[in-house]
């Protein structure tokens, strides 16, 4: 059986081996990557991009690292069940593969009760 491994490296960082995922965490969808290097990346966001729109910014820790972003947005869709693609971008590059999940949402009134206790804890 043959075996394929590669790195990915930009501007300094070289992203971990298989180490970005996407889970669903009860309150978002949790996206997550590793570098096995970084250098020169102090200043420096990592872009979290879903299904190709720019959600928001990680800044990059300067040394090898785990990385955390929670896309809380995906309970305000009124969709049932949708596909969400993430992409983590360095200095306007694409950094990680594209990764994707397959999410169903709640019913509205989940939702709220979900919201009106997270509001009191």
């Amino acid at each position: 059986m043959l075996a394929l491994c590669f790195t990915l490296a930009f501007a300094g960082a070289t992203l971990a081996p298989g180490s970005v995922s996407v889970t669903n965490d009860g309150g978002g969808l949790k996206i997550k990557w590793s570098t096995s290097g970084e250098s020169n990346t102090l200043g420096d966001q990592f872009e979290v991009r879903r299904n190709g729109i720019s959600i928001g910014y990680v800044p990059a820790k300067g040394s090898p690292s785990d990385y955390v972003y929670l896309d809380q947005d995906v309970f305000k869709t009124s969709a049932t069940t949708t596909t969400y693609t993430y992409q983590i971008f360095l200095d306007g590059a694409q950094f990680t593969p594209a990764v994707s999940i397959t999410y169903t949402s709640t019913s509205s009134v989940k939702r709220t009760w979900g919201s009106l206790k997270a509001m009191f804890r």
